[in-house]
């Protein structure tokens, strides 16, 4: 639960996040939306993606990070480039 409350932490007190929103907030899943700045000559990026966390019964837990597909909540932008991503990490209590 620590994990996906620190992420949430992280992209609140990053400069480069121009635009975020919380869609889904409990202890084992997060959505969400943010946009952030490259800089220089880079287009502007955005992601719409989810954070899973799975408890295994030794103390072992999963977290899977992955890009939501479904456009109806946050279609692409012609301003923003999409960015995809796909994390699984597994570590122990």
């Amino acid at each position: 639960e620590k994990f996906c409350t620190n992420f949430k932490d992280t992209i609140e007190t990053n400069k480069q996040i121009t635009e975020w929103k919380v869609i889904k907030e409990d202890p084992q899943d997060l959505i969400l939306y943010f946009a952030f700045e490259m800089g220089g000559f880079f287009t502007e990026r955005d992601a719409y993606c989810q954070m899973k966390w799975y408890h295994k019964d030794n103390g072992e837990f999963v977290i899977i990070l992955q890009t939501l597909t479904d456009p109806a909540l946050y279609p692409v932008r012609k301003d923003k480039v999409r960015m995809e991503m796909f994390k699984c990490s597994m570590a122990k209590d």
